[in-house]
Parts: C-alpha cells; sequence; structure tokens
C-alpha cells in the first residue's frame, strides 16, 4: 500500500498485520518537523491558526509509525525523517517528475526595456516564507525603484495581516490559473518566460514544484535550504539558496543575479535540470528502490 500523510491509517495497519508492504510518499518533512517549524512561524505573526488541524498532524505521525519505506521528494524531506529516528534504508530519496513539453525556456530575446521582473507563483501564506518576500522587495526596491514583483492572488487567512503591513508596494497581480485548461496554462508559461528571476523563500516545503517549472523556463530561483526543490539550485549557476527568514539574503541574492542577467549571464546545467525532472529519471529512481527492497 502507498499512501500519504493521515488518510489510510486503518489500511496502513491492516496491510502491515497481514504481512504486506507499506510506504508513505511524503509530500513535506516529517509530521513533527512540520508542526515545530510552522507553530514557530505563526507565533513570531501572532497568528490564531496553527500550521494545520491538529487531529491531521496527530494522525500524520501515527501514519510514520505505520510505514515500512517513505518515499522522499527532497534531501530537505529525507533528513526531516533521518532526524526524527528512522533508519536511512527506509527513506528513499527521488526526485519529483515535471511535464517539460510544457516548461521550456522562452524563445524570444529579452527586451532591453523591461525592468527588473521578480516572480513568485505560489500561495501566499506564512509557510511558504510571504512576509520575507515582500520585506526583501522592499529592499530591492531601494537599488532598483521600477522593479517589478508578480504574484498570484490566492492569499491565505494567515497571511493577510502581513499582507496589509506591505500594501504600498507596487504588486503585478495574476489569477490563479488552473494548468488543465489550454488557455489558463499558456498565460501561466507566458508569466514564467517573461520575468527575470523567481523568488521562493519558504519556510516549509517538500518539493516545490513552481520552483521547477520556472528552471525548466530558464529562470534563476532564489530559494531556501527548507525548499525541497533547492536539491535542484547549484549556487551560482542556475540561483542561490539563501537562509530561511531573512529578507536581507533575498534581496542580495536577487540583485547578484539582476547583475549577472544585464553582464548577459544565462542559466548553466540547463541540460542536468530537465534530465532530473523527466519522468523517465522518475521511474528509473523508483524501480531501483523497488527492485532493491524485493532482494
Amino acid at each position: 500500500l502507498i499512501t500519504s500523510f493521515a488518510f489510510a491509517n486503518s489500511a496502513l495497519k491492516w496491510v502491515k498485520e497481514h504481512g504486506g508492504t507499506t510506504f508513505l510518499d511524503s509530500q513535506n518533512s516529517h509530521p513533527t518537523v512540520f508542526w515545530d517549524l510552522l507553530t514557530e512561524e505563526q507565533k513570531r505573526w501572532k497568528s490564531p491558526y496553527p500550521p494545520v488541524a491538529r487531529h491531521f498532524n496527530l494522525r500524520g505521525r501515527e501514519s510514520v509509525e505505520q510505514s515500512d519505506y517513505v518515499f522522499a521528494p527532497s534531501t530537505f524531506v529525507r533528513d526531516s525523517f533521518l532526524a526524527q529516528g528512522l533508519e536511512p534504508r527506509r527513506v528513499l530519496l527521488y526526485t519529483l517528475p515535471l511535464n517539460l513539453d510544457w516548461f521550456k525556456p522562452a524563445d524570444a530575446v529579452r527586451p532591453e526595456s523591461r525592468p527588473l521582473t521578480i516572480l513568485n507563483t505560489g500561495a501566499l501564506c506564512l509557510r511558504k516564507g510571504t512576509p520575507y518576500l515582500l520585506e526583501a522587495f522592499r529592499l530591492i526596491r531601494k537599488k532598483e525603484p521600477g522593479a517589478v514583483l508578480r504574484l498570484s492572488q490566492t492569499v491565505r487567512d494567515d497571511a493577510k495581516e502581513a499582507m496589509r503591513q506591505y500594501a504600498d508596494l507596487p504588486i503585478d497581480w495574476a489569477p490563479y490559473f488552473n494548468l488543465a485548461f489550454e488557455d489558463q496554462r499558456k498565460q501561466y508559461l507566458e508569466r514564467l518566460q517573461t520575468s527575470d528571476i523567481f523568488v521562493f523563500p519558504s519556510i516549509e516545503d517538500g518539493f516545490a514544484f513552481v520552483v521547477a517549472e520556472a528552471m525548466a523556463c530558464g529562470l534563476p530561483v532564489i530559494t531556501t535550504k527548507n525548499t525541497g526543490a533547492s536539491d535542484l539550485v547549484l549556487p551560482g549557476e542556475n540561483g542561490e539558496i539563501v537562509p530561511i527568514r531573512n529578507p536581507e539574503a533575498i534581496a542580495g541574492a536577487v540583485l547578484k543575479w539582476w547583475s549577472l542577467l544585464r553582464e548577459g549571464r544565462r542559466l548553466q546545467n540547463v541540460q542536468r535540470t530537465h534530465e532530473l525532472l523527466s519522468f523517465e529519471s522518475f521511474e528509473k529512481t523508483i524501480m531501483n528502490h523497488l527492485e532493491k527492497i524485493d532482494s
């Protein structure tokens, strides 16, 4: 049985009792690490909201106890389970794949008249580091007054107060795009392909698809070590990894890459990124894990 946190605890237990093998597909860090990181964040911003419903977190911890193996989509997730005492052989590392027929760099040459255009396509909330992104943008505009920040209108309740504190900042808003619809997908891809730098300063993220999407479209990415997709980032070659909760580091990394881009710098190791994100690589990795378990 393969399932995710909290969804099939009784089935996990039944399968183990009847001689089967159980797998947890962990799209976030270990439930204890997840809860502790984000409870601290909620306190920092005096948010009345818990990271997730407490009963869901408790069920998540129970599902870990009933799992023989954990699929971890990033080293951040893997290390969170190892830190909670799981044996290394039980944590199976892999990288989530991406539809590379959709996500690719723009064909057109970047217009010189375009100002520094920073993009974040994720939900806006405390878990995703939204206050630190906004503070970093304020710092960036002191150096680059014409800089543009593009955000999506998906604002969760715990970030609304922080958003009010930065209401003076000019934001280029976009609606939520459903990629299942071709017209919305084209708009989403155009937004990626006409931006310069992608910034995603999450406090906790097992594997941020939006980071992978941006890199596949040729954007340098500024993200944190707590964003699982940081595994794709080679500092100085296709982006930078910054500490969590550090707007100064975010702003410095953005301005560094803005300088490089104006000098004509382009991403290095694009082929490596595409190979890691391919479905062929995903299949090979998963099958290798299962063959080792079977043997």
